[in-house]
Order: C-alpha cells, then sequence, then structure tokens
C-alpha cells in the first residue's frame, strides 16, 4: 500500500514539474514554475527511488532509518509534499494585469541598465581575487577544495578557516551573480563578453571549493539562455537534462578525486545512500514528521522558534550573547544521531519545508511553503529579470539548504527588491507628472 502511495504522489509532483516545463518552454516567467521542478526532483524524485531500488540504509545515520521505516511519517509526508505545489500555484503568483503578459515577453533589464551597477559588478567579479590576496595563507589554495577538506583547518588554524567562511566563500558567490549581471543587459548572449568573464567564475568556483558553487553556476548561465530566448519548446527539457547529468557527473568525480570518498571497494549501497543524502530532501523532511508524531522519541530544538531566534540575532556576536542558538542545522544533525544538542563540525543539510515544521509544529506546513509563495510573489512583482534570477536561487535554495548558508544571496535579493521597488514608485512619479 505504501508503495501505491509513493507512487501515486510521485506521478502527482511529475505532473506538477511537466506542467512548469511546458510553461517555461511556451514563456511563461512565473518564478514558482523554477520551483515546482526543484520540488519534485528534491522530494518526489526520492519516492520512486524507494519503490524500485529501496530505502537506503542509513547505517550511520539512524534518525534517518527510523523516519524512513515508519509508515505513518510516510503517509503523513506524501501528503504535506503533495499539498505544497497547490499552495504554491494559489499564492505564489502575481496576478496577471493587462501589458504584464507582453512586459513578460521582453528583457524588462535590456531598456535602462545604470552604469554604477556595470561598475559594482565588475568589482564584485573580480572581489574573490582581492579577498585572496589578503587571505591570512593564499598559498593553501592552490589545492583544489582545500576549504571543504579541512585544509585551511589544519594547516592555518581557526583564523584562516573563519577568513573563508567570512570572506572568501561569500565574495565567489556574489561574483558568479555579478558574472551574470554583467551579461543581462544585452539582448542576446556576448559570447566574448562571457569568454572575459569565464576566468573569474573559474576562479571562485575553485576557491569556495565546493559542489553547490558549481551547480549554482551551471543554474544562473542556464537561467540567462533561457531568459534570452535561446532555450524554448525541447531546447528547454534538453538543457535541464544535460544539466542535471553534468551536476551528477561533476559531484561523483568531487567525491571520487577530491574527496576522495569512492573507490573499487565502494559498494552500490554506499553510492546510493550519499546520492540521495546529497540529491533529496525525503530524509529531512521525514524525521521532522517523525518527531512530531513521536516526540517521545525524538526532539529537534530544544523549544519552539529556536532557529527563528537565531536568525534575528544572527549578527550578534556569540561573546555578547553566550546563549545564542547554534545553526539549525547543529540541532537537527544532533537529532538525527540521538545525541545532545552541540556544535559537530559539520551537518546535514536542511530544507525550509521542514525546518517550518520543527519551528512552528504542523502549522509549518502551511507557513513554510506560504514563504516561498511570498518570495517569489513579491521577486515577480518587481518584472526585472535580475531580481526574478534571484528571487528563484533564494527559493531554491530555501527549499535544499538552511538560511545561514546562503545569507550573502539573501542580502542582495532584498537589496534588490528594495532598490527596484524604489526605482518603480520614481518612474510611476515621472509618468504622473508628464501627464
Amino acid at each position: 500500500m505504501l508503495d501505491a502511495l509513493n507512487i501515486l504522489t510521485f506521478l502527482w509532483l511529475l505532473s506538477w514539474a511537466t506542467f512548469a516545463i511546458y510553461q517555461l518552454a511556451i514563456g511563461k516567467r512565473y518564478s514558482i514554475l523554477f520551483i515546482l521542478i526543484v520540488h519534485f526532483i528534491l522530494s518526489g524524485v526520492p519516492l520512486i527511488f524507494d519503490v524500485i531500488i529501496g530505502k537506503p540504509s542509513y547505517l550511520e545515520d539512524p534518525g534517518f532509518f527510523f523516519a524512513s521505516r515508519d509508515t505513518m511519517t510516510s503517509v503523513i509526508y506524501c501528503i504535506y509534499v503533495s499539498m505544497v505545489p497547490l499552495l504554491w500555484w494559489a499564492f505564489g503568483r502575481k496576478p496577471i494585469t493587462v501589458g504584464d503578459e507582453d512586459a513578460n515577453q521582453q528583457d524588462s533589464t535590456s531598456s535602462t541598465f545604470p552604469q554604477y551597477l556595470k561598475a559594482l559588478f565588475s568589482i564584485l567579479l573580480i572581489s574573490p581575487l582581492i579577498a585572496l590576496v589578503l587571505a591570512p595563507m593564499p598559498e593553501l589554495y592552490i589545492k583544489y577544495g582545500a576549504a571543504p577538506l579541512g585544509i585551511l583547518q589544519i594547516e592555518g588554524g581557526r583564523d584562516v578557516s573563519s577568513y573563508h567562511n567570512l570572506i572568501i566563500a561569500p565574495f565567489c558567490k556574489l561574483s558568479l551573480l555579478a558574472s551574470t549581471g554583467l551579461l543581462f543587459p544585452y539582448k542576446r548572449f556576448r559570447l566574448s563578453l562571457f569568454m572575459l568573464v569565464m576566468p573569474w567564475i573559474t576562479l571562485a568556483i575553485w576557491l569556495d571549493g565546493k559542489r553547490n558553487i558549481f551547480a549554482i553556476a551551471l543554474f544562473l548561465y542556464a537561467y540567462l539562455l533561457w531568459s534570452k530566448g535561446y532555450l524554448k519548446n525541447f531546447k528547454l527539457l534538453a538543457a535541464l537534462v544535460a544539466v542535471a547529468v553534468v551536476i551528477g557527473s561533476f559531484s561523483y568525480g568531487y567525491k571520487s578525486i577530491v574527496r576522495e570518498k569512492y573507490d573499487d571497494s565502494s559498494s552500490f549501497a554506499d553510492i546510493y545512500q550519499d546520492v540521495r543524502v546529497d540529491y533529496g530532501r525525503d530524509d529531512v523532511i521525514k524525521m521532522t514528521i517523525f518527531s512530531e508524531v513521536y516526540p517521545e522519541k525524538m526532539r529537534i530544538l530544544e523549544y519552539r522558534g529556536q532557529s527563528l531566534l537565531y536568525y534575528a540575532g544572527i549578527f550578534v556576536p556569540r561573546g555578547l550573547w553566550p546563549d545564542k542558538p547554534m545553526p539549525y542545522a547543529q540541532y537537527f544533525t544532533s537529532a538525527m544521531l540521538f545525541v545532545d544538542p552541540q556544535e559537530l563540525g559539520w551537518g546535514m543539510t536542511t530544507s525550509i519545508l521542514e525546518e517550518a515544521v520543527a519551528n512552528l509544529s504542523w502549522l509549518g506546513m502551511i507557513v513554510g511553503p506560504l514563504v516561498i509563495a511570498l518570495i517569489c510573489r513579491i521577486g515577480d512583482s518587481r518584472k526585472v529579470e535580475l531580481v526574478r534570477l534571484l528571487t528563484i536561487l533564494v527559493a531554491s535554495l530555501l527549499l535544499a539548504v538552511e538560511l545561514s548558508a546562503f545569507l550573502p544571496i539573501v542580502l542582495l535579493w532584498l537589496f534588490s527588491v528594495f532598490w527596484t521597488k524604489r526605482l518603480l514608485r520614481a518612474e510611476s512619479k515621472k509618468l504622473s507628472f508628464s501627464f
């Protein structure tokens, strides 16, 4: 019976993803359409894997093991993830008014693009190199993946590692966004300009050293090509498949060569579990549901709203706030291992769809999806391609990782939302005076 429910839920989410791809292929520009596809990949695809291949063993992740084997948890999970697209479609789209359809078919960035923005993007583009020059021990970055491999912590110490997390990693992501921003003002894709920014993109990916920045780079430029009309009809589907294959191949090579995790002795079960943990969020959502169904067996947060309190004081130094909550991933990972909440030095990747439940109990199943819907609705209301791009990126990342992992991108999105709102107000005043 559970297999049948998994198949039905998979088909339901697949139908939404197919609908979203079709809408994007014919030129619709709702941000929520991209999010429906991401939701299908993270929450729907794992269900069919459970049916065809089976559940991962989760031998080292006991919280995932118990949650994935509990029938009630699985049923609630299927209901939850099936409800999410309905909430998004109902509340995640800005109502279309007269003239919006025509405006949506145009590149709203190409008409007016302030010169000071080009200057800012140019500075951000080269900012990783500046950060590297000022780094305590820049020679450590000769090896790719220095940060995730722990080389900075081992050879450079806490100060070098902190510098990477606070300076280099954020500027690497901002450099990627700036490279895209420099290409957006042109109606056609400028290959010559792309070749100029390519070395800086490569440097940002190298210095950051994680897989997610490579995936972000692919997404940014796939979106750029789509927004300029290069990926219409079946070309969009082909591009999505190509991006998935490239990310999968890169991830496998990264773990095999950089992390040296896969070798001839690696079993299919180990690789399968890694893939499920990396590219699915069913495990974290199910475990959070499990903690709500059986609070006597598992508890993630020490009190409701604890991770929201952390975000509220995220910029407050821990020295000034000794009792400041830890990042949410630390609470979640501790609960998964059935140990008291503690800083583990690593953490499982989480999602807003389950973090909202951990903070707000069952009400979080409404609030979490509505936050995503609100972000998409606000971003689309600005009618600016760069803002829409940031909107899709922020909403997608919220489904894949916790907020603190990409805070600079969120702050940039907030700035762009308020900045474009002021521009729209200025333009409307100018029009009213002209009449």
